[in-house]
């Protein structure tokens, strides 16, 4: 059985859970510890089958607990070489990834753990570096891709792959051009190395997303220059007009940006 559960998704801290029965993964860890205890008991979030925390990159919002939970809990983290490093040097890290913990990954160079096979691959932000993951296991596939300026090729065929996908749609760029954020703030969001917009996303999935595909997140929504509605109907629109059936076997939805999704199960491939 394979599920997946959003425990934040934004910039006030992300974490995600996936789990294969009695094993499970993070991918990041941008929630304050105390939060995500409190969030994990609430929800019912068995945080106790966790075994390993995968990183996307170095920001805050995505390594805030890292080295306070993967030493409380002695769980390897897998990163690229270049966040693992960022991470060291960051005064403002608080709690450093213990040396025994810190685990290198490369781009295109799968790795496993317990069920799953993981295969990260380079992502455009303005981070030290930063990578997505494609997940298999139990014959099914899963995507994260997260704070990507632009969806590159290699991007696009990671989408072609999944089955599941979770994919950033940060802003709408409307909402941004004409809202309260400095130009330079702006200018960096928009660039190709900041944040993915509706409409970006939507053209991606549109012209990448597998027929096999069942069920697409939106994910990491910006507070201030989007709203899930508006996300949500900007790619569903997009999708029905590229002939997906959209709520009649390909369903949409995004996460929310402080509180845990629900626990969604992922369907093992025919």
């Amino acid at each position: 059985m394979l599920q997946f559960i959003s425990i934040g998704s934004g910039s006030s801290g992300n974490s995600y859970f996936l789990r294969a029965d009695d094993y499970a993964i993070f991918i990041d860890m941008g929630v304050g510890v105390r939060i995500f205890n409190h969030l994990c008991q609430t929800y019912g979030i068995p945080q106790h089958l966790g075994r390993a925390i995968l990183l996307t990159h170095d920001h805050a919002d995505h390594t805030r607990a890292v080295g306070s939970y993967a030493s409380r809990r002695h769980l390897p983290v897998y990163a690229l070489e270049a966040v693992h490093q960022a991470l060291l040097q960051n005064y403002i890290q608080g709690t450093k990834i213990p040396a025994a913990l810190r685990h290198d990954i490369l781009p295109e160079s799968p790795f496993t753990l317990g069920p799953f096979t993981v295969t990260p691959f380079e992502v455009p932000h303005d981070s030290r570096a930063c990578c997505g993951f494609h997940i298999t296991a139990e014959g099914t596939t899963f995507t994260l891709m997260t704070d990507a300026g632009h969806v590159t090729p290699r991007m696009a065929d990671y989408i072609r792959r999944s089955r599941y996908l979770v994919i950033e749609a940060n802003h709408d760029a409307q909402m941004l051009r004409t809202g309260r954020y400095p130009i330079r703030l702006q200018r960096r969001i928009a660039s190709p190395t900041g944040h993915l917009e509706n409409a970006a996303a939507a053209t991606a999935l549109a012209d990448h997303l597998s027929p096999e595909a069942r069920h697409v997140w939106l994910c990491h929504l910006s507070q201030d220059n989007n709203r899930p509605e508006v996300a949500l109907q900007t790619v569903c629109n997009a999708l029905t007009a590229a002939g997906f059936p959209v709520g009649n076997g390909l369903d949409v939805d995004v996460l929310p940006r402080r509180t845990p999704s629900s626990t969604f199960t992922l369907e093992v491939a025919d």
